[in-house]
C-alpha cells in the first residue's frame, strides 16, 4: 500500500495512541484486580522472590509447594512454583520492593520487554525501528494483542521470554551469536518453553548460536544461580524440580501434573487440541479462568475415541512431520543470501516452540510477533511478487482468527494450534523462495520516502542481486 509521508505519520500516530490506550487500559484493570485480592501470578512471583530473599527451599523431594510466607491467611492456598530454581534467584531483587511498588514496578518491566520485543521485530525484519509502511506495525500488534492482553492480566513471564527471544534472533543477525546465543541461553534458564527453538538451529546450522545457546542456559541454571545460593544447593534444588515438574509429562499420562488443564480450553496448544478431536475429553474440565461460567456443563468435540498412546503419537508425528520439514527446507538447502533470511530462519524458530510444546496457555501465541512482522513486512515491500501475496493472504486470513483463538469455542478445536502450523508452512515457503525476492530497501534517513521504483513504493520488484 502507497502511503504519503502524511498518512505516514497518522498511521504511525493512530498506532502509538491506540497502544497507549491499551497501555493504561489494561494497568488499571490490574489495579483494580489487585484491590479486589485476584492478583493471579503478581502475588505468585513476589512470594516466590521474598522466599527466596529468605533463603528458603524453593522445593523439597516430596513435592510439596510452600511458598506461603509465615504472615499470610492460613485459608488461602499454598503458592505454586513450577518454574526452574534459576528463575527466583533473578527475581530475587523484588521481594525487596513493598507489594504494591512491585506490582506496578512487574507491570512497567512487562511493558517495557514488548515495546522491546516489537521494536527490534521491526528492526531484524525490516532493517529500521519504523517501516515506512506503519501497516508493517499495525498488523502483528493486532494479530498479538490478545495475547499480550492475556499475559499482562496474568502478570507472566512470557513477555520477558519475547524480548530475549528477539534480542538474542538481533545479535546473532547483526554477527554476535555468543550474545545472541547468551541471551536465548537467558530465556531457556528462565523457563524451560523456549528449548525447542534448539531444532530449527540445528536445521539452520547456526552453530555457534546453537552452541552459545546450550552453553549459555546450562550456566545460567546451574552456576550463575548457584553464585547466590550456593552450587550444591542450586544443583540439589535443581534437581527436586526437574523430578517434580519435567519428569510427570516424561512418564505416562496418569502421572501428569495440570491433568485436567492440559486439555481444558485454557490450553491451546497443538497437542491439546489433537487430544480432544482423538479422545472423549471434556474441554471444560479444569481451570478455564472464569470460576462457574461452566459448572455442570460439558463439552466433548473428539470425533473419533483412540486411546491416549494414540494421540500422544498424532502428536509426535505432526512435530516430526514439521521438524523434517524444517529440515529438508533448512539443513539440506543452501542459505539464502537476503538480507531478511536471519528474521525468517528465527520466525521458523518461533513458530516450532509453539507447535512442539504440550502446554501452550494464550500468552504464549505472544510468540506470533516475528512471523506476523515478516509477513506484513514482505506484504508491503513486494505487493507484487507472489510471496508478496502469499503473505498478504496470510496477514488477512491470520489476523482476525488469531485474536478470536481464545474464545472458548474457537479454543475447543485448538484454533491457534493449527494456526501456527500455517505460519510455519508460510515461513518454509518464503524460506525457500527467499532469493527471488529483490534486496531490501535501505533508507539513509527516517524521513526519506522510497523512490518510485523501490519495491517499498509498491511497484513490480525487479531481479534479486542475490541469485
Amino acid at each position: 500500500m502507497n502511503f504519503t509521508e502524511e498518512t505516514r505519520r497518522k498511521g504511525y500516530r493512530a498506532a502509538f495512541v491506540f497502544i497507549a490506550f491499551v497501555v493504561l487500559l489494561r494497568g488499571g484493570l490490574v489495579a483494580h484486580a489487585i484491590y479486589r485480592d485476584q492478583p493471579k501470578d503478581y502475588d505468585r512471583w513476589y512470594k516466590v522472590a521474598r522466599w527466596c530473599l529468605q533463603g528458603r527451599p524453593l522445593a523439597d523431594p516430596s513435592g510439596v509447594e510452600m511458598l506461603n510466607l509465615p504472615e499470610d491467611d492460613p485459608n488461602k492456598p499454598l503458592v505454586q512454583y513450577r518454574l526452574p530454581p534459576a528463575f527466583a534467584v533473578y527475581i530475587a531483587p523484588l521481594g525487596l520492593l513493598p507489594y504494591h511498588v512491585y506490582v506496578a514496578v512487574w507491570y512497567l518491566l512487562n511493558i517495557g520487554c514488548t515495546v522491546a520485543a516489537v521494536a527490534l521485530a521491526l528492526k531484524l525484519v525490516s532493517g529500521r525501528w519504523l517501516p515506512w509502511s506503519p501497516l508493517v506495525l499495525i498488523v502483528p500488534v493486532l494479530g498479538v494483542l490478545p495475547f499480550v492482553w492475556d499475559d499482562l492480566h496474568a502478570g507472566n513471564t512470557n513477555l520477558q521470554l519475547l524480548a530475549l527471544l528477539m534480542l538474542g534472533a538481533y545479535l546473532a543477525s547483526k554477527h554476535r551469536p555468543l550474545w545472541g546465543g547468551l541471551a536465548i541461553g537467558w530465556a531457556i534458564s528462565m523457563k524451560l518453553f523456549p528449548v525447542p527453538i534448539l531444532a530449527p538451529l540445528f536445521a539452520q546450522r547456526r552453530w555457534k548460536i546453537l552452541a552459545a545457546t546450550i552453553i549459555g542456559s546450562l550456566l545460567l541454571t546451574f552456576v550463575a544461580p548457584g553464585i547466590f545460593r550456593g552450587f550444591e544447593r542450586n544443583l540439589r534444588e535443581s534437581g527436586w524440580w526437574y523430578a517434580r515438574v519435567i519428569e510427570p509429562y516424561l512418564q505416562s499420562k496418569q502421572k501428569r501434573q495440570w491433568d485436567r488443564e492440559s486439555v481444558s480450553v485454557k490450553n491451546m496448544s497443538l497437542y491439546a487440541g489433537i487430544s480432544r478431536f482423538t479422545r472423549p475429553v471434556d474441554v471444560l474440565s479444569g481451570n478455564v479462568g472464569r470460576p462457574g461460567d461452566w459448572e455442570g456443563k460439558k463439552l466433548y468435540v473428539n470425533v473419533v475415541s483412540l486411546p491416549q498412546k494414540a494421540a500422544d503419537l498424532i502428536f509426535l508425528g505432526f512435530v516430526a512431520a514439521c521438524g523434517l520439514a524444517i529440515g529438508v527446507v533448512s539443513f539440506f538447502g543452501k542459505r539464502p543470501k537476503h538480507d531478511l533470511t536471519p528474521a525468517v530462519d528465527f520466525a521458523i524458530g518461533m513458530t516450532f516452540i509453539l507447535i512442539a510444546t504440550p502446554i501452550a496457555w494464550a500468552y504464549f501465541y505472544a510468540l506470533l510477533l516475528l512471523p506476523f512482522v515478516v509477513a506484513a513486512y514482505v506484504s508491503e515491500t513486494y505487493p507484487a511478487h507472489p510471496l508478496g501475496r502469499l503473505c498478504r493472504w496470510a496477514c488477512i486470513l491470520g489476523v482476525l482468527p488469531m485474536m478470536l483463538s481464545p474464545a472458548p469455542p474457537l479454543a475447543a478445536v485448538g484454533l491457534a494450534g493449527w494456526l501456527t502450523l500455517g505460519w510455519l508452512a508460510v515461513m518454509l515457503i518464503l524460506r525457500r523462495r527467499l532469493e527471488e525476492l529483490p534486496p531490501r530497501p535501505v533508507l539513509s534517513t527516517a524521513k526519506e520516502k522510497p523512490s518510485a521504483d523501490s519495491p517499498e513504493a509498491g511497484s513490480a520488484p525487479v531481479a534479486s542481486s542475490h541469485s
